[in-house]
């Protein structure tokens, strides 16, 4: 049984969870990636409830090649208006 604690603590990650996804929207341009690693330019094609669907604009990658047009799975967090 949860405590209204715990409740409480899930229920502001899930709201800020959604606040996040709300900055972005279908056909918005964003860097995606790690904060100190490679960054590639997308294009968002849906928005999730926890994930965006990103498709690649520019090849990616320094030993695997991914193509342009590629759609990936991408946190928000790792998202950053273009």
């Amino acid at each position: 049984m949860k405590s209204k604690l715990q409740k409480a603590m899930e229920n502001e990650i899930k709201r800020n969870k959604k606040k996040n996804n709300k900055k972005f929207k279908t056909g918005d341009r964003v860097y995606f990636g790690r904060k100190h690693g490679e960054q590639s330019l997308g294009e968002v094609v849906k928005v999730n409830l926890k994930n965006l669907k990103v498709k690649l604009l520019e090849e990616r990658g320094r030993k695997r090649k991914h193509e342009v047009g590629g759609v990936w799975t991408v946190s928000p967090f790792l998202c950053t208006p273009a």
